[in-house]
Order: C-alpha cells, then sequence, then structure tokens
C-alpha cells in the first residue's frame, strides 16, 4: 500500500507540473530534438503525458514530415510521414532536467529508404553523438516499435526494390552508434521485391525475425540471421549490401515442394536461373 501510494503520489506531481509546465516542455524539447537531426522536421501538434506510457513520461508529436534529403541536396519527396510519434523516458529524468529518450514508437506512418548510385542517403535522420552539442536532452535509443506503416527501399547502385506494409515491428539496438546491431521481429505484406527488372516475390503475407549488423562509416548493412516466413513457408536468409555489391542466399530445411510452386508464380520461378553470379 505504501509502495502503491507513493507511485500514485508521484504520478500525480509529475502531472500537475505537466500542466504547469507543457508549454516550456514542447518548446525546450523541440529546440533540444533538433539539435539531434539532419533533417527539418515538420510537425503539426506536440504533447505531453505519463498515464497512457506509464512508466515511462512520453513527448507526443503528431502529423510529422520529413522531405528526403541526400547531403546538401534537399528534395520534395517523402522520406517519413507519421500520424504519431512518441518519445519515451524515465519519469525520473523530468524531476532531474536530464533527458535521455530509450524509446520511439511510430504510428500510421510512411517511410521511404533510398540509396542513389553516389552512396548518398536519405534515412540519416540522427546526428551522430560526437556531433551535438552539450545539453541535457539525450537519445540512449535502444527500441523503435512501429505500427500499421508502408515501408519501401530503393537502391539505385544495386536496382534493389522493395515494398511492403508492416501490421507491426520492434527493432533493438543502439542506435546512435555508428556500428551496431538491430534486431527486429514483424509481421508484414510484400507488395513486392525486385531486383532491377526482375520480380522476384509479390504480393504475400510475411513474417520475419532478425539480426542485421549495420557499419554507417562504411554504409555496409549485414544480415547475420534472418529466420522468414512468407505465407507460412519458412526460409533462411543471409546477406550483405556495401554502396556497390549486393550478395544474398535464401534457403530452406524443412520446405514442402508441393507449397512452395503453390505458393510462387512460374515467372518468378524462371528467374531463379538468372540470379547465378559471382
Amino acid at each position: 500500500l505504501w509502495a502503491g501510494g507513493i507511485i500514485v503520489g508521484l504520478m500525480l506531481l509529475i502531472s500537475a507540473l505537466l500542466i504547469i509546465f507543457k508549454d516550456t516542455i514542447k518548446d525546450y524539447a523541440l529546440e533540444e530534438v533538433n539539435k539531434h537531426l539532419n533533417k527539418r522536421v515538420h510537425i503539426g501538434y506536440i504533447d505531453v503525458g505519463i498515464w497512457e506510457t506509464f512508466p515511462s513520461l512520453s513527448l507526443e508529436f503528431e502529423d510529422v514530415l520529413v522531405h528526403s534529403k541526400f547531403g546538401d541536396k534537399q528534395t520534395a519527396d517523402t522520406a517519413l510521414f507519421s500520424k504519431k510519434i512518441r518519445l519515451r523516458f524515465n519519469p525520473g529524468d523530468f524531476l532531474s532536467g536530464n533527458y535521455s529518450v530509450n524509446q520511439i514508437d511510430i504510428e500510421d506512418a510512411v517511410f521511404n529508404m533510398k540509396i542513389k548510385e553516389d552512396g548518398l542517403v536519405n534515412y540519416d535522420f540522427l546526428k551522430p553523438t560526437e556531433d551535438t552539442s552539450s545539453t541535457s536532452f539525450d537519445f540512449s535509443l535502444e527500441r523503435i516499435n512501429i505500427s500499421n506503416t508502408r515501408y519501401s527501399y530503393i537502391n539505385d547502385a544495386t536496382g534493389q526494390n522493395y515494398k511492403t506494409r508492416v501490421d507491426n515491428v520492434t527493432l533493438d539496438g543502439q542506435f546512435t552508434e555508428q556500428v551496431f546491431t538491430l534486431n527486429a521481429t514483424t509481421d508484414f505484406w510484400i507488395d513486392h521485391v525486385k531486383n532491377k527488372s526482375i520480380q522476384l516475390v509479390s504480393n504475400k503475407e510475411a513474417s520475419c525475425d532478425i539480426s542485421l549488423l549495420i557499419d554507417q562509416n562504411q554504409d555496409i548493412f549485414e544480415i547475420k540471421k534472418a529466420d522468414l516466413k512468407i505465407n507460412q513457408l519458412p526460409f533462411g536468409i543471409r546477406g550483405k549490401v556495401t554502396q556497390d555489391s549486393i550478395d544474398f542466399f535464401i534457403g530452406s530445411d524443412n520446405l514442402d515442394l508441393a507449397e512452395f510452386v503453390n505458393n510462387f508464380s512460374v515467372q518468378e520461378l524462371d528467374v531463379i536461373g538468372q540470379l547465378n553470379g559471382p
């Protein structure tokens, strides 16, 4: 009872302080968040709360839009749009004046990742930790939750073109590091997977548990392990993407041939032979 009373009392105290200082917190948070971003962000509305995300305190941004930017070249294309983005941090940080964002929730979003032939990307949203000025607002980001999101990946250098619709995905990793391992679990719908002019997969239900090594210094993405199911058919994937090459392996130990043929069109099966190479 004492513990419960202390927790409720603390939440009421924080809620009262939020009401009093909400506008100040929102202005300060927006200023500090911009220090950590490489891109200009357009935001429709900002709110602060604790009850919905207890035990975390949250900053909620609605109608968030980021246009694609490659180096210094700004475009009108959408890199990211979300009806709601929620930043979570410890309530104790609010009382101490040190804010450390450890989780981001993204809902009802569109995310378009693109790599140009010269290697420039449009998804380098966060500045490296060493590039930020001294501040009491920090991104110690360890988890990203994404729901109801359309996702595309286009690599002009390798000819890859992926388009999916994600029901939900949880991403875990030290996102502000230059080199880190990203772990993810997700359920999604594959609109298409293309290799140049060859369409490999289209219109399939899927789920995946993946471990991905990301090296932002050398623009390397390496799939260490991925357990993929397409229409409940199990596959294992390994692969590596660099600025000028792509290398993938996909296979299965427990695949029913009849189910495989029933789930992939003749056109998709015919192109398998064309994928052989050094």
